[in-house]
């Protein structure tokens, strides 16, 4: 059973939401990126990465978001970032 499968159980069993489930996706960002990205004014190229990671897959998909512009507000941007990744990878997976 995949963490997919058991996540999907949780929502139709009411144990968790459909936003908990979307959450529980991507581990909490740390700041190392956002910060870096505003010190040197650089953009940030969200990249989504889904299917089998295994020796032998030939189903992996990469999908790159419209890049970012980090402003001062680095929680901000930290929150933008991942919410852009979350999205790619969600939409990967329902393909």
């Amino acid at each position: 059973m995949n963490d997919d499968t058991i996540l999907g159980n949780l929502v139709k069993e009411n144990i968790i939401t459909k936003e908990a489930m979307s959450d529980a996706i991507l581990l909490p960002f740390k700041f190392g990126t956002v910060s870096m990205a505003y010190k040197t004014d650089t953009l940030i190229v969200p990249v989504g990465v889904t299917g089998d990671f295994t020796k032998h897959s030939n189903n992996l998909v990469t999908t790159f978001g419209k890049p970012i512009k980090v402003t001062s507000n680095l929680d901000k941007s930290n929150k933008e970032l991942r919410e852009s990744i979350k999205t790619l990878v969600l939409n990967n997976k329902r393909h």
